[in-house]
């Protein structure tokens, strides 16, 4: 099916929808989601709150922040989040200015009508770590610019309220993250 997802996407989606009409296997059920159709954001995550920027002696570069536990990753530890006005994405080198070799954290809300399985579609410049309801989903220690939904994670929303909390990053330059809510629900 995913040979065929280019030239015959159609058919690569009926193969997808049959596998997760009757598969139980989590990580073939995760290939077949990414197999229905090319993802697509859907409106983005407008409402953020964010923390940081938080650093240490000694690390340089996005990479090596990366695998470093701050504030919201830290049990117990006492986080001061702040509201930043709605946008498609969070300009945190606008927000934190003069902050390289930095990472920083956004928190948000996706609020899902029932349980459902869905593609998290994100984007970052630096590195992102991705937590839904607690557990993280998806994790890239990369050094790169940003581009809408380079990133993908295959993701269970629970019925109500979800929280997901990403973190941002930051070597130098451009600093962002953004995400769309469960794109392409099913």
């Amino acid at each position: 099916a995913r040979e065929l997802s280019g030239p015959h996407p159609e058919i690569a989606q009926q193969a997808a929808d049959k596998v997760l009409a009757v598969c139980r296997n989590e990580a073939i059920r995760n290939r077949a989601l990414m197999l229905r159709a090319k993802p697509r954001s859907g409106p983005f995550i407008r409402e953020w709150l964010v923390c940081g920027p938080y650093s240490k002696r000694g690390a340089f570069g996005a990479q090596a922040l990366f695998a470093l536990p701050f504030g919201p990753e830290v049990p117990g530890e006492t986080v001061n989040w702040q509201a930043i006005p709605p946008s498609d994405s969070v300009n945190l080198a606008a927000f934190f200015p003069g902050k390289d070799d930095s990472a920083a954290y956004m928190r948000s809300q996706i609020t899902s009508p029932r349980e459902c399985d869905a593609l998290l579609l994100m984007a970052s410049d630096d590195g992102i770590k991705a937590w839904l309801n607690g557990a993280v989903v998806h994790s890239n220690n990369v050094d790169r610019g940003a581009v809408v939904d380079q990133d993908v994670a295959v993701v269970k929303l629970r019925e109500g309220a979800n929280e997901l909390m990403l973190k941002i990053t930051q070597g130098g330059g451009g600093w962002m993250g953004c995400a769309p809510p469960g794109a392409n629900r099913r």
